[in-house]
This record gives C-alpha cells, sequence and structure tokens, in this order.
C-alpha cells in the first residue's frame, strides 16, 4: 500500500542507480545501496584474492534494504551496526521483507556442484545466505 501511495502522489524518480553493466554487482547495488565495491561485490561473485572489494560475497558490514526495512535490526549499541550480525533491539521500519528471486551476491556456486557440496558449503563464510 505504501508504494502504491507514491505512485499515486505522482511517482517516484531515481536518479542516483550505479549501473556497472554486469547482474551481480547492479544487484549488490540495489540490495544495499551502495555501490558495488562498498559491498564486496567489485566484479561477479568469485573471490578475486585483491581484497573485501572484489570477494564476491556481500560484506557483512554492508546492510540490505530488507535489513533496514525489517521489524527490527541489530544494535549499533550491540556492535551490530544494523548489519548480518549481532542481537536485534532496535526497531526497523516496521516492514515483514522477504526475498523472492535470484540472490547472485552470495558467492560463487559452480555449475556442477553436487548437492552435497551445495548443502556443504551453503552459509559459511564466503557463501552466505539472505537475511533480513
Amino acid at each position: 500500500p505504501n508504494i502504491d501511495s507514491l505512485a499515486l502522489d505522482g511517482g517516484i524518480r531515481f536518479t542516483q542507480m550505479y549501473n556497472c553493466a554486469r547482474c551481480c554487482p547492479s544487484r549488490a547495488s540495489l540490495l544495499t545501496g551502495k555501490y558495488p565495491h562498498q559491498a564486496g561485490i567489485g566484479h561477479m561473485v568469485y573471490d578475486a584474492g585483491v581484497g573485501p572489494e572484489y570477494q564476491g560475497y556481500l560484506r557483512r558490514d554492508v546492510q540490505t534494504i530488507a535489513e533496514a526495512l525489517k521489524q527490527e535490526y541489530p544494535s549499533a549499541k550491540e556492535g551490530g551496526g544494523g548489519n548480518m550480525d549481532g542481537e536485534t533491539s532496535e526497531k526497523g521500519g516496521g516492514y515483514a521483507t522477504f526475498m523472492v528471486g535470484k540472490w547472485h551476491v552470495g558467492g560463487e556456486y559452480p555449475p556442477d556442484a553436487s548437492h552435497e557440496w551445495i548443502q556443504k558449503t551453503m552459509g559459511d563464510e564466503s557463501h552466505p545466505l539472505p537475511t533480513q
């Protein structure tokens, strides 16, 4: 309903979207509001081995829009700063959030990966799962 009301009130124009002509970095920008390098997806979803800007998955210190809008988020007082770490205590935007569709900001998964490899790897340090 809130998004519908924005459209009824003349709409909203996004004028500062950064598109780097590749899906994963652009997706990282849309999800976080940061430049892709700031979010950790400077190229694609593999670790280029040259620093956190090219680690190939979202940095833990970068908040996604789902984390910002959810009902509660980690407190800065508790060391979370509203990111993926820490205990929940401060109120967020009051929205219930969910994810549908591609993630493609959670590390590299080989196309021939076995089910066992995916189950073992999913959610580890370099293959984080979406949180909201």
